[in-house]
């Protein structure tokens, strides 16, 4: 006889109320974030920008940018297309072996085993099992390598270097009373500094993408 008959009920009953109170706490949370960013939209218009977080901001879109331009479909080799298609298949693979013969892919395994022999992972593991995880590692290898692909493509799209330029924008001082908006553009010794002290100049002036 159980020591403590309604143990598992009690467990299930205060797992949803935990589960409800987590969901009315960040439901909370996001609300009052929203009504405070509504209420005082005029303070964070205010906020200086943040000359380093935009640069890094800028860097990642950039970064971006010519990731996409890069794996485009149109401009992948045969090799690299070959590569995706096959770790997608692997995966599929993988995904329909574990979810309609799941109960021949792995053994039985009951928390209250204690034996070394009941948990050795490879007798837990069947033969159909093995069939499927093989195909997991398959998919997750030729994806690497097509990220591998990928990122030295993008390096090559990224070799030419870029300076940023400290510009005013009239329309968006006037639109947000900010001073100076800050831009990304190609390295040109016909865009000047302007807005800028000479130390910006010097600070910002020509810096490279890292």
């Amino acid at each position: 006889q159980m020591q403590f008959p309604h143990a598992n009920t009690y467990s299930a009953m205060f797992a949803v109320l935990s589960a409800i109170a987590q969901f009315a706490s960040m439901a909370a949370a996001a609300f009052y974030v929203e009504s405070e960013s509504k209420r005082r939209k005029d303070d964070i218009d205010r906020l200086p920008v943040d000359l380093e977080v935009h640069i890094a901001e800028e860097r990642e879109r950039i970064s971006n940018d010519a990731f996409a331009q890069a794996t485009k479909w149109g401009s992948s080799t045969i090799f690299t297309k070959w590569t995706l298609r096959l770790s997608v298949v692997s995966m599929i693979a993988c995904c329909y072996i574990l979810q309609f013969w799941q109960s021949k892919c792995f053994r039985h395994l009951d928390m209250m085993n204690t034996s070394a022999e009941d948990i050795n992972i490879l007798k837990f593991v069947s033969p159909l099992g093995w069939t499927a995880l093989s195909f997991f590692l398959v998919s997750c290898s030729l994806l690497a390598i097509y990220l591998v692909w990928a990122k030295k493509e993008t390096m090559k799209l990224l070799q030419k270097p870029l300076r940023i330029h400290l510009q005013r924008d009239e329309d968006s001082e006037a639109d947000n009373g900010h001073d100076d908006v800050f831009h990304f553009m190609e390295p040109s010794e016909d865009l000047p500094l302007k807005h800028s002290s000479p130390s910006n100049k010097a600070e910002y002036g020509s810096m490279g993408s890292k």
